[in-house]
């Protein structure tokens, strides 16, 4: 079912290294689209990225429910089937993204040896296969994220009439999901030996606990409130973010508070008081000194 649609296509014919004894012939495709109301089935047949720039659109894949609403995309690999439904008033502003398995292929490779025609690793065979970890993540907290709203924010619509710009683009692309999920894949080796499902499964909770610090960093927060968006029990949580990011949920925040600290004291005119209390401190001579241990030197002083 589709209604008040429109869409624009630009694809790239991959050129890269030969994937798995023959030629990588897919396409790397973005598409631009409008809908107010939308419901189909879908598989993917490579790397896909759907990413929302306003309104929100409704998964359902592999047996996971998704809604990917403004400045969050979706990322799943080959081994993803489903359907998805936009149902709005408003028109629903999305591009979705098709990479071809080759173009990562390429990039990994010269990651791991310039000289190498193809990669020959774990991380590419965790890629391309079902251990793949599918997972909805907010634009502004990923390299992959990054890159996509730069370049879609900065460059006109001319740019997509332009070859070389494509190409770059759809490499760009490549090389953000690599670095990206090389600490994904990293996170989830450091799990016990347990099945891959039961890996992703708790990683992706982990990192819906960690996401809810991310955004609300200032505020009082309790283990249990984190480890209930996780759906673990406290102790868990706690032991299982511990080996998972080499640090404690605690010690995550103080980091989170301080890094924004740091930032305003560069370019806010408040005081160090009020800077302080913006970013979760309530004692001021508690900041002080958590402050001057990590960069150094007293906020008064910057």
């Amino acid at each position: 079912m589709y209604a008040a649609a429109s869409s624009k296509t630009y694809q790239m014919l991959n050129t890269g290294p030969v994937y798995r004894d023959k030629p990588d012939l897919a396409l790397n495709v973005i598409d631009f689209s409008l809908y107010k109301q939308l419901h189909t089935r879908f598989s993917s047949r490579s790397f896909s990225i759907k990413y929302v720039e306003r309104g929100a659109e409704r998964y359902t894949l592999n047996g996971r429910n998704y809604v990917i609403e403004n400045g969050r995309y979706l990322l799943t690999n080959a081994y993803t089937s489903g359907e998805v439904v936009i149902d709005s008033s408003q028109f629903v502003k999305g591009v979705c993204i098709e990479l071809s398995p080759g173009i990562i292929a390429e990039v990994l490779a010269t990651f791991n040896d310039p000289g190498a025609p193809y990669p020959q690793s774990d991380f590419f065979e965790f890629l391309t296969t079902a251990n793949f970890f599918e997972h909805d993540y907010d634009a502004a907290k990923t390299n992959l994220g990054t890159y996509i709203r730069r370049s879609l924010g900065n460059n006109s619509g001319a740019h997509w009439n332009d070859n070389l710009f494509i190409e770059q683009f759809f490499y760009g692309l490549a090389e953000n999901i690599v670095i990206d999920q090389a600490e994904i894949h990293r996170y989830l080796q450091s799990f016990d030996s347990i099945k891959m499902s039961t890996r992703r499964d708790l990683l992706g909770r982990l990192l819906k606990g960690k996401e809810m610090m991310d955004d609300n960093f200032a505020d009082k927060m309790s283990v249990a409130d984190i480890a209930r968006v996780a759906h673990m029990s406290e102790y868990y949580f706690l032991r299982l973010f511990a080996k998972t990011f080499n640090c404690s949920p605690h010690r995550y925040l103080v980091e989170k508070r301080l890094q924004k600290a740091s930032d305003l004291l560069l370019r806010d005119c408040d005081s160090v008081a009020e800077i302080a209390y913006k970013c979760g401190f309530t004692d001021i001579h508690a900041f002080s000194k958590s402050y001057k241990k990590r960069f150094g030197k007293s906020p008064s002083k910057v």
